[in-house]
């Protein structure tokens, strides 16, 4: 996980004390919600496809042994 900028310290302590931001403590705290919201995204795809890993397994689509459906499921949730 991204360790948060430390403009949001800033950010906080400018809210506190009636404070503005410059544009690119501004630009820099936009940035970094931007990143979460990617990071959101991928971590939902993953979490898609590992319900839809499971789903075919259990309704009998693909004939795997349980070491390759085990394996091959940590596969997919080790995705970044």
């Amino acid at each position: 996980m991204n360790k948060a900028p430390k403009v949001l310290t800033r950010m906080r302590l400018s809210c506190c004390w009636g404070d503005n931001l410059n544009e690119k403590e501004l630009n820099d705290v936009v940035d970094y919600i931007n990143g979460l919201e990617q990071q959101c995204k991928k971590q939902q795809q993953v979490i898609d496809k590992a319900i839809k890993y499971v789903e075919d397994y259990t309704s009998g689509e693909r004939i795997i042994t349980y070491e390759q459906y085990k394996s091959e499921l940590l596969d997919i949730l080790k995705e970044k």
